[in-house]
């Protein structure tokens, strides 16, 4: 009877090989970004061509079936990896629930390793811990979590005439030996979240310098600066409605962009940073004293 069935030879086996994945990472609590995000991918010079990541089981995007990169994705018998010339694609990432700020950056594929920033990336000033995967800044919406301190603003670039929204700017704020970073959205917004300082200790009631102080009346000194070059490069696809209005600035640009100064009072020379007060519950504003415009606006001097 068992004559009757034929054997069976594996002639060929095929393996499909993923060239890029990425992880997204949100510096304000320290956890990996995982739900929620709407990230494709694209050929540069051909921005119709998308694909869209696939979500893993651990949180981290994958792409595969990259347009012109077939052979390089196949891997026949196990052994035989078909490595093509790099091409340089195009990766952008959406916050559905308005969370973070929308992101864009270049890669080229294929890779010596598949995952994207596989040692972590340095902050811009290259000191402290590398960010696990790539950050996530926080939009002007997000909400604001328990036990942490936001820090608001407007800017505004008065080099041109007139002066105009300081779009994409990277700012900087210093606090405890920590540094903490948030971006401007095209209208010159940011909104910089990170956690009180030694919270913890002031809950539990560990003594601190200030004594016996109720927590409402801790404050901290910090210091701000702001980088920011007018003109970068950014992408504004069309496509799905609820993105086709929005600029995505590119990542690796935002880090790089050199130093502006800070009109902190009207009529004053420009300073390189700002020292501010932050009281423990409360939004902190930054603008130029002085200024008389509705909303409160700081201004900066590009480069």
């Amino acid at each position: 009877m068992n004559s009757l069935i034929p054997s069976l030879h594996k002639l060929e086996e095929i393996q499909w090989k993923s060239l890029l994945g990425v992880r997204f990472w949100d510096p304000v609590n320290g956890h990996h970004v995982r739900d929620d995000l709407y990230v494709i991918i694209w050929p540069k010079n051909n921005p119709e061509l998308t694909r869209r990541a696939s979500r893993t089981a651990s949180g981290n995007y994958l792409f595969q079936r990259l347009l012109g990169l077939r052979s390089s994705e196949i891997i026949l018998n196990s052994d035989q990896y078909n490595k093509a010339d790099q091409q340089e694609y195009m990766v952008r990432v959406l916050d559905l629930r308005g969370r973070f700020l929308p992101l864009v950056f270049k890669v080229k594929v294929p890779r010596e390793n598949s995952c994207l920033f596989p040692n972590g990336i340095d902050p811009p000033d290259a000191q402290g811990e590398p960010w696990p995967g790539v950050p996530l800044f926080s939009s002007p919406a997000r909400n604001v979590s328990p036990g942490t301190a936001v820090i608001r603003a407007q800017l505004v670039d008065r080099a041109p005439d007139p002066p105009a929204p300081a779009k994409f700017a990277l700012i900087c704020v210093e606090i405890n030996g920590s540094k903490w970073y948030g971006l401007t959205n095209g209208q010159g917004c940011a909104a910089v979240h990170f956690p009180y300082p030694d919270l913890q200790n002031m809950l539990t009631g560990v003594a601190q310098d200030e004594g016996d102080q109720p927590i409402g009346d801790t404050t901290w000194d910090l210091r701000v600066s702001v980088n920011y070059k007018p003109g970068k490069e950014s992408h504004k696809p069309g496509g799905r409605r609820y993105i086709q209005d929005q600029a995505f600035p590119v990542f690796l640009e935002i880090l790089n962009q050199p130093e502006a100064k800070l009109v902190l009072k009207e009529n004053d020379d420009p300073a390189e940073e700002g020292t501010y007060q932050l009281v423990y519950g409360q939004e902190l504003v930054l603008r130029t004293d002085g200024e008389t415009k509705d909303i409160p606006s700081l201004f900066i001097e590009s480069q």
